[in-house]
């Protein structure tokens, strides 16, 4: 099964109905969802930041258009080592001009849809490859 983006907004209606035979009865509830459009946002499993034009940015992909984007990257120990708030920022592998170890990294992504208080958060790592 294949899910494709939504290409635009749509409210969906929806209708539910229940039925017990033994009693012979049944009740109907309706509601209408609306369907964001969107794409999938993801943040790639594996970078290795050596100049060589592949691959050299660790940085959520497909986000155009999203609200209060904030991403940041952990090392094991938790400490703070990278954090973009907006479009465009991506991390380097470095950390005060240092090269960081190659190794697992924690990131969080969190973004808001456009126009709505839908928030998202995303939990993930990402391997550093020298």
């Amino acid at each position: 099964m294949q899910y494709g983006p939504v290409p635009r907004e749509t409210v969906y209606p929806i209708l539910l109905t229940v039925t017990n035979t033994r009693l012979n009865c049944s009740d109907t509830a309706r509601r209408s969802v609306l369907v964001l459009s969107s794409c999938i946002i993801a943040v790639p499993t594996a970078f290795s930041p050596n100049a060589d034009g592949l691959n050299d940015f660790l940085f959520p992909l497909n986000t155009e258009g999203m609200e209060q984007l904030q991403f940041s990257v952990y090392n094991r120990g938790g400490q703070l080592l990278f954090q973009a708030k907006g479009q465009g920022e991506k991390w380097d592998g470095r950390v005060n001009g240092q090269l960081q170890e190659a190794g697992i990294y924690v990131w969080v992504l969190s973004y808001a849809q456009p126009g709505t208080l839908l928030k998202t958060l995303l939990k993930g790592t990402s391997m550093l490859i020298r």
